[in-house]
Order: C-alpha cells, then sequence, then structure tokens
C-alpha cells in the first residue's frame, strides 16, 4: 500500500497515494486567510478514520476559502453519501473539477475524462454534462451512467 503523502507545489497541495490516520492534515492548515486548494489526482484511497481527519479539517476551516481539484470517483461517491466530506451542501462550490467515466461506442475505451464543475449544467431538468473525444480514435464518448445521479452533489 502506499502511504499517503503531501506536497505543494505554488498555492496547491497535492495529495497522494492512501489516506490513512496517519496523514498530516494539520500541514494544510492555511497560516494566512488565503484560499486552501487541495488537488486529489493522486489519491488511491481513504480510511475512514483519514475521512473522519479530513471532515474534521474541513469544519475548523468552515468560514475559509476551499477548492477541490480532480477528484477521483472515489472521492464523487463519498461527496453524494456524505456531504460533509466537502464541508456540507452549502459548500458544493468548493468542488472545481472531478473524474466522471466516459466510454467511446468506437474503439470500446472506457476512461475517466477531467470535469470542470463549472462546464456542467441544468437545461430544461436535465443535467448536461461535456463532451469528451477519445484519444485513440477520437470519436465523441458517452458519459457511463447517470448524470443526475452522477452529479447530485452539485445541486442536491
Amino acid at each position: 500500500m502506499v502511504k499517503g503523502m503531501l506536497s505543494k507545489r505554488e498555492e496547491t497541495f497535492f495529495l497522494s497515494g492512501f489516506i490513512d490516520e496517519t496523514f498530516e492534515f494539520s500541514a494544510l492548515l492555511p497560516s494566512q486567510g488565503g484560499q486552501l486548494k487541495l488537488n486529489f489526482q493522486a489519491v488511491l484511497g481513504i480510511s475512514s478514520l483519514g475521512l473522519r481527519h479530513l471532515i474534521d479539517l474541513l469544519a475548523t476551516l468552515e468560514n475559509k476559502s476551499v477548492a477541490f481539484f480532480e477528484c477521483p470517483r472515489l472521492f464523487v461517491e463519498l461527496f453524494n453519501h456524505m456531504p460533509q466530506v466537502y464541508g456540507g451542501r452549502r459548500h458544493a462550490r468548493r468542488i472545481v473539477s472531478c473524474y466522471a467515466p466516459y466510454c467511446c461506442p468506437a474503439c470500446s475505451l472506457s476512461v475517466d475524462v477531467l470535469v470542470p464543475l463549472e462546464s456542467v449544467r441544468f437545461d430544461c431538468h436535465e443535467l448536461i454534462v461535456p463532451s469528451a473525444k477519445c484519444h485513440i480514435c477520437r470519436s465523441a464518448m458517452n458519459f457511463i451512467g447517470d448524470p443526475m445521479e452522477y452529479f447530485l452533489f452539485t445541486y442536491g
């Protein structure tokens, strides 16, 4: 198992590996009043205690600006079932981008595509997700599943 690690580039913290109770969440506390930017792209998993520590951290940052970038599907599932993971429903805009499942009908490639949440929108009671092109055959890819269920955290 890859131990959870933290690195910082510019103003963004990059979390990676498996996040558990030994992860140094205290290093994420902002020293100034600026925005806390968290990138979850390389996170492989999170234990229940790691999740508890993340929720506790966000509770201490209740009125601070926090942004979540490149959230893998495991975090989307957590966001949909446990809104407190990102600070509660009133903080849904903290999530800037996440990965979503797409497949190519031409070559059968299935891949997670990075979706900026500003590109997900409602249109006549339907949730519209951005289009994606297959990087192998350049065909239009289809979203896998029901966008209303997958992106529940954005409007629920």
